[in-house]
């Protein structure tokens, strides 16, 4: 209002209680009902125009000395300050970004204007980041191809801008699991990043890079990761340290080095609010692996149980493949069958629909072997006709002991008598035995069935 007693005025209507009350003595802020906030922006609205935007104005530098962004803008905006509230988003992009203000950006933008926004060099990309990050992959080519429409654009906004677009494409195409296209992107993107002075989304593409790299089993992932951390710390951006380290982690064949990488990526996930816009899912399961190298079976679980959801919040298909399949070998190790068996199902359900991961069907092929057979067994010690048999025969194998006849062999496997007898010959052929006593002994003495484990299961395994 230009006046000097406002602080006055608010204590006084705060103490009589009318529509306003004092939120924190400190630092005398207070906040007024809904309802009374309606009616003065009512009174506002009747106020001259230039009046109108004076106020705004003045509102807009209170809340460029509070810090108050949302403010910033909307006052802005309303001031027809445009320029004042762009340079405020700009300025603060990083910052949002670190905390996963998605649905703040797509509201800013509203505020602004797409036209505005679009032709901003720092603001450009801006709308098809937001899309990506909400999931709203069809909106994401029709923002990028507004850009390149854009007449004014220099020569160095559009060679940024295409950095942006290569890193934004490479995102969606991860998401939608198309690894081999993802890869192609990011590392256009790279190469386009060395000709652009735009400091802050090198670190982005970089790490982008090192991840689907580390994820299709490329030899490149470690240096590539170590590159993109160097470029992440001198401008100080956490995102791109939570995925370079990660990368880092699943490119090692150290399980200590992988182990303090994942660390090392983790310790930037400030907030769990934070996870599905830092997106530690492989973070995650690069620990959990290095924890199942060293024996750490607990530690691995809860590590691969962390890695699997975070990695379903954030739309990480190939994460969630490799996530599913080192959860199979930790229920494998604890004898949870039926936990081992249906993670293995969605492991190959979810490594099926990848298209270009080579890489990871060949992970979680190798947890169908580590674990088709008893925990600690060295399956290249067995016969070649043992080594041979398959997932359903090892499930038929494991209920012999009980004596099950049959038919309620059938009913706990949900197959036909038919098939069990299919499976019973094939066992006896591939063990060299003729009868079900003998295929249980020479199971036995091949280590092939753990007595103790089966004892203890076998009330729950007739139970269903």
């Amino acid at each position: 209002t230009g006046s000097s007693d406002g602080l006055a005025i608010l204590r006084r209507l705060a103490a009589d209680q009318v529509f306003t009350s004092l939120v924190d003595a400190s630092t005398s802020t207070f906040r007024t009902h809904r309802l009374f906030r309606e009616f003065l922006l009512a009174r506002l609205d009747e106020r001259p125009r230039e009046h109108r935007r004076e106020l705004h104005r003045r509102a807009m530098r209170w809340a460029m000395r509070d810090g108050d962004l949302d403010q910033i803008v909307w006052h802005g905006v309303e001031a027809d300050e445009h320029a004042t509230a762009m340079e405020a988003v700009s300025d603060h992009l990083l910052a949002a970004s670190n905390r996963g203000q998605i649905d703040d950006m797509w509201r800013w933008i509203r505020w602004i204007g797409t036209e505005r926004v679009l032709a901003d060099r720092s603001l450009a990309a801006l709308p098809a980041w937001v899309s990506l990050n909400q999931r709203r992959y069809d909106e994401i080519e029709p923002w990028l191809e507004a850009i390149v429409m854009v007449d004014d654009l220099a020569d160095e906004q559009r060679r940024a801008f295409d950095v942006h677009a290569s890193a934004i494409r490479a995102g969606r195409d991860r998401h939608l699991g198309r690894l081999d296209d993802a890869v192609r992107h990011a590392a256009l993107g790279v190469e386009l990043a060395a000709a652009t002075d735009d400091d802050m989304i090198v670190p982005t593409v970089m790490a982008t890079h090192a991840q689907l790299l580390a994820l299709t089993g490329d030899d490149a992932a470690e240096a590539t990761a170590r590159t993109a951390i160097d470029a992440a710390i001198a401008v100080g951006q956490e995102p791109p340290l939570v995925m370079a380290y990660a990368a880092l982690g699943l490119a090692s064949d150290d399980p200590d080095a992988a182990a303090a990488a994942a660390d090392s990526a983790l310790s930037f996930v400030i907030s769990p609010d934070l996870e599905r816009f830092h997106r530690p899912a492989l973070a995650w399961l690069v620990r959990a692996r290095a924890a199942l190298d060293c024996g750490r079976v607990g530690d691995a679980a809860d590590a691969a149980g962390r890695a699997v959801e975070i990695a379903a919040l954030g739309d990480e298909p190939a994460v969630t493949a490799l996530a599913l399949a080192c959860r199979a070998r930790v229920h494998h190790l604890l004898g949870d069958e039926g936990e081992r068996r249906a993670d293995l199902r969605a492991a190959d359900a979810a490594a099926a629909a990848l298209i270009g991961a080579d890489w990871i069907a060949d992970e979680v092929r190798a947890a169908h072997a580590a674990t088709r057979f008893a925990p600690g067994l060295d399956a290249d010690r067995l016969p070649v006709g043992a080594r041979e048999l398959s997932e359903r025969e090892l499930a038929v194998l494991r209920l012999l002991p009980f004596g099950l006849p049959r038919r309620e062999l059938a009913a706990q496997l949900f197959v036909s008598e038919n098939t069990v007898k299919t499976h019973l010959l094939s066992i006896r052929r591939k063990l060299g035995v003729a009868g079900r006593d003998d295929v249980v002994a020479r199971a036995r003495e091949l280590g092939l069935l753990h007595d103790e484990l089966d004892a203890s299961r076998g009330e729950t395994r007739r139970d269903g």
